[in-house]
Formats: C-alpha cells, structure tokens, sequence
C-alpha cells in the first residue's frame, strides 16, 4: 500500500488578482453597454463588436485559469508527487532515487522566478510551480543540473513528512555535517518559526476582531 504521509492542496487567493479581474470585467461590460446597446463609441477609437467579444472570451478564460489553479503536492511512500491543475491532468511522481538533496526554504517569487504559476528561473534557480507565499521545497536532482521548487503553505508539516523518507542529510541540502550546512539548517528553522508565529498572530489577529464586531 502506498500510503500518504502528507497532502496539501494550494489555490490563488490573494486579493489583487481577484480586483484586477473584476476591474477589467467591469470595463469590458461598460464599454459593451454604451458601444452596443447605447451606440455611444467609447474612446478615440472604438473597438468593433468582433474585437470585443474576443476579448470577452479571453477574459473568460482567464478567470476559468485562476478559478482552476491548483497545485496538489503529497509525500507518499515510493516518492514525491505533485499536480498543478488545469496544465496536469496526471499525478507527476518523483521517486526518491532521483533525489540529491531536499529543503524547506524562503524564495523570492517575482525575483527568483518572475512571478507565480508553473515559472523557470534564471541563474540556475531551475523551475517553480508555485501559487502564493514564500516558502517551498527546493529539489535538487542527481544529474546536479535539475533544480524543482514546490511552494507550500504548510513548511513544518511537510519537512516532518519528508524526514520519514529521505535523511536529515539530504533535507539540510548534503551540508549538515558542516557548519556552513549547521548556519543553514538553523536558518531554515528560524524561517519556519517565523513563518508559524506570523501564522498564529493573524489567526489570534482574526479572532479578537470578530470578538469585537
């Protein structure tokens, strides 16, 4: 049997994605409004009803994308997979044996990566699949050239799941037993704690203001 050790599933939420959406939308129905119904031309140039609809459509299925992404990342027991929908319809799997090193760490998503989504860094960074946040697993790979960071919101809860398959050595990226791997390993730790307690402060945040409302 091939059980789950850990399973987490991540969706976009942040909320400047869904505002620049509704804002766009916002002057897509407007300008059809007063173009085709009120026969007043918006602008200098006006769009023609054919180049409206099409983006119409297009913006459809921009808000069909963001609906529909999600990335799906569990530690099983034959290796780790991962499904970033609606660009996999499959379980991607990476078995433990083509794994060099493994861990937890805090990423700059637009300086590393260019952004969100499935992204391929520059400078060696490799690719990220990644929907919001700051903190992933960063896998490097046997052929020392391949590099996968997987963004997670749950580091502690994945980290403890990957220790049960794959050495403290390899979480620590193969340094642990130098104090370059030492400084970087309590790194990590600090990241996750802060990354916690940042977790808990808003949790707390959240709930004293609904006592108060």
């Amino acid at each position: 049997m091939n059980k789950v050790l850990f399973s987490e599933k991540q969706s976009t939420k942040p909320t400047w994605v869904w505002l620049i959406f509704w804002v766009l939308l916002a002057i897509f129905i407007y300008t059809l409004v007063m173009q085709e119904f009120l026969n007043k031309p918006v602008g200098d140039e006006p769009a023609s009803a054919t180049v409206m609809w099409l983006n119409g459509g297009l913006l459809f299925l921009v808000f069909l994308l963001i609906k529909n992404m999600l990335l799906k990342v569990e530690i099983r027991d034959d290796g780790i997979y991962y499904k970033y929908s609606p660009i996999h319809r499959k379980w991607r799997l990476i078995p433990y044996s083509e794994i060099k090193s493994a861990y937890i760490r805090k990423y700059k998503a637009l300086s590393e990566y260019g952004g969100y989504g499935v992204r391929f860094g520059v400078g060696g960074k490799g690719r990220a699949l990644n929907v919001r946040g700051n903190m992933g697993l960063q896998l490097e790979f046997n052929d020392k050239k391949s590099k996968l960071l997987l963004g997670t919101q749950k580091p502690k809860e994945l980290k403890e799941a990957l220790k049960q398959k794959i050495s403290l050595k390899e979480i620590s990226a193969d340094t642990s037993n130098t104090n370059e791997g030492k400084d970087k390993e309590d790194s990590q730790e600090k990241e996750l704690k802060e990354y916690s307690d940042k977790k808990i402060d808003n949790t707390n945040k959240d709930n004293i203001d609904k006592e108060n409302n």
